[in-house]
C-alpha cells in the first residue's frame, strides 16, 4: 500500500478506542490504512505512477488496470493489491525485483504446470499439450461452491463451455461506441 499521503493532501485525524467505556485518542493520520475506504485508490495511484513515471510503462487506451512495457511488451495488470504479469521470464523477474525494492511485497508465486494461481476470483492454469503451452482460466471452485449452496450440485458439468482455441489479442486501440456498450 501507499506509505504515505500526497503532501497536498488535507491533514486527517482518525478517533480510537481501545475498549468501550476507555479514553478516546485522537490520531493524526500519516499515511492511508488498509480497510478505509480510499485506500485502494490510493494504492492504484501510487502504483500507477510508479509503472508509468518510473518504470516506463504504458497504461491500457481501454482499461486503466492493465499497463504494457512499449520496449520489452511485458503487460502488468492490477487489482486493488493483486498483480498479475505477463512477459519474457527476464523482464519479469526484473519487474517484481523493481516492485520489492519500492515496495515490501510478499512472496512472488509464478505459474507453473504445478501451480496455478488465484487471481481475483479466477484460477490460472498452466498445460502442456503436445509442443504448445496453452494458458487457461476458470472459476471451477468458486461455481461449485455456488452450486452447493443452492443444492444444484448434481447438474452435468462442461469441460470447456467456449471454444478453446480463442486468441486474446494486446489492447491496440480505442474501443468504439457500439463494443463500449457491449462491454458494459
Amino acid at each position: 500500500q501507499a506509505d504515505e499521503f500526497d503532501p497536498s493532501d488535507p491533514v486527517r485525524y482518525v478517533a480510537n478506542q481501545v475498549c468501550k467505556g476507555g479514553p478516546k485518542e485522537v490520531c493524526e493520520l500519516r499515511g492511508p490504512l488498509y480497510g478505509q475506504r480510499r485506500a485502494s485508490y490510493r494504492w492504484y495511484v501510487t502504483l500507477r505512477d510508479w509503472l508509468v513515471k518510473d518504470m516506463g510503462y504504458e497504461p491500457g487506451k481501454n482499461d486503466v488496470c492493465i499497463f504494457r512495457h512499449p520496449e520489452t511488451g511485458h503487460r502488468v495488470v492490477l487489482w486493488v493489491d493483486d498483480i498479475l504479469s505477463k512477459g519474457q521470464q527476464d523482464d519479469t523477474e526484473s519487474f517484481f525485483q523493481a516492485l520489492a525494492d519500492r515496495f515490501e511485497l510478499r512472496e512472488t508465486e509464478y505459474l507453473r504446470v504445478d501451480n496455478p494461481l488465484e487471481f481475483v476470483g479466477l484460477t490460472v492454469e498452466l498445460e502442456v499439450k503436445g509442443d504448445g503451452e496453452y494458458v487457461w482460466m476458470h472459476q471451477e471452485k468458486d461455481v461449485t461452491a455456488f452450486l452447493e449452496t443452492v443444492g444444484m450440485e448434481c447438474v452435468r458439468k462442461l469441460k470447456c463451455p467456449m471454444p478453446d482455441k480463442m486468441e486474446i489479442v494486446s489492447d491496440t486501440g480505442v474501443l468504439g461506441q457500439a463494443e463500449k456498450e457491449w462491454y458494459r
